[in-house]
């Protein structure tokens, strides 16, 4: 395994060796490569909100507690969903 910021950009790599998730390394930061996916096709992708049992789950996936997991949404939504409104 290597550290994110040893990958090469153009590589794909994975941060939880599930392969779920590819990353693509770019000159500055990467790309969620399944995020992009879903961007691109999001008028044929069905989705689910998940359940708080699935949020308690992807916590412990991402060894978070909780109030980790909520600040950490909190400052995305802050970070991104703020900042689409002022345009």
């Amino acid at each position: 395994m290597a550290k994110v910021k040893k990958i090469k950009v153009g590589e794909i790599f994975t941060v939880d060796n599930s392969w779920i998730r590819p990353k693509l390394k770019l000159n500055k930061g990467f790309l969620d490569m399944a995020t992009q996916y879903i961007y691109i096709n999001k008028e044929k992708i069905d989705a689910s909100i998940c359940t708080g049992s699935e949020l308690d789950r992807i916590q412990r996936n991402w060894g978070m507690v909780s109030e980790k997991f909520e600040k950490y949404k909190q400052f995305l939504i802050k970070k991104y969903i703020k900042e689409e409104k002022k345009k």
